[in-house]
């Protein structure tokens, strides 16, 4: 909160939604806020644990690995003597708790700026140098001297995937982690039980399911479709490891039946 700007500089603040019961977490620009329904360039809702996730791990990389460590604090005006005590720091942040790695976030962060394909961490480095070595209390570190800040960078694009904006990492990315689409999986879901009420006999068709679930029929005919996907980019959506670009309505376009031509198609192949 009060760290994270656009490139243009406009500041995001903390918001949330509430939908089906489920609460969304975001940063909103003070851009939109001041002055909504105009044309704004760049982002401005970004999802408040995806930009949280990749900061504090972008900075627990940055602590664990001790040559990055000295390349910054070495380099500003560390003496020699302090080098050990740097490398062996930098070993102990290897079972920092996720509460120090945050209390970080606060004392060094000056600023996290969102571009369109990459996010840039502004550190202080006279107060990381403090925090790795310790500086008595008494003394003022510098915050706003450009010779004291080091910029980290990570690759991210911001992605409105049906109704949800996404962090989109690379495939490579050590950040990269699984995003079930909940629109998606419940489809899936339901295109599975209405199948199987079929083969149960508790249904006869796709009207007597509309019937029984007050679903318009036709929504029904294309989510039905899902039921018949390949097994593997089936059990690839539930776990969240779909392609970036992959979300509910992408899936009901014209869906082939067989499945080398499905996942060459919902792979943007």
């Amino acid at each position: 909160m009060g760290l994270l700007y656009d490139e243009q500089g406009n500041r995001f603040t903390p918001s949330h939604a509430t939908k089906k019961g489920r609460r969304y977490r975001y940063y909103v620009s003070q851009a939109v806020i001041k002055k909504p329904g105009n044309r704004h360039h760049g982002p401005v809702r970004i999802p408040a644990s995806e930009i949280e996730e990749l900061v504090l791990s972008q900075l627990t990389v940055l602590l664990q690995s001790p040559q990055r460590m000295l390349d910054i604090l070495v380099a500003s005006d560390a003496s020699a003597a302090d080098v050990p005590a740097i490398t062996e720091a930098s070993r102990e942040w290897n079972t920092a708790t996720t509460d120090k790695i945050q209390s970080l976030v606060q004392s060094a962060v000056k600023r996290i700026i969102v571009h369109s394909d990459r996010i840039e961490i502004e550190i202080n480095k006279s107060a990381l140098r403090q925090t790795v070595l310790g500086v008595p209390e008494d003394i003022t570190l510098p915050s706003n001297n450009l010779d004291d800040l080091v910029t980290i960078e990570a690759a991210a694009q911001l992605k409105q995937c049906g109704g949800e904006v996404r962090l989109i990492l690379p495939p490579d990315s050590p950040n990269a982690r699984p995003h079930a689409v909940p629109s998606l999986v419940r489809a899936i879901s339901r295109a599975h039980d209405w199948v199987d009420r079929i083969l149960r006999g508790e249904a006869v068709n796709q009207r007597s399911i509309a019937k029984m679930t007050g679903l318009d029929e036709r929504y029904i005919s294309r989510v039905m479709a899902l039921a018949f996907l390949a097994p593997d980019l089936t059990e690839a959506i539930l776990e969240g490891r779909q392609p970036a670009h992959l979300w509910l309505d992408s899936c009901l376009r014209n869906i082939p039946d067989d499945w080398n031509q499905q996942k060459a198609q919902l792979s943007g192949n």
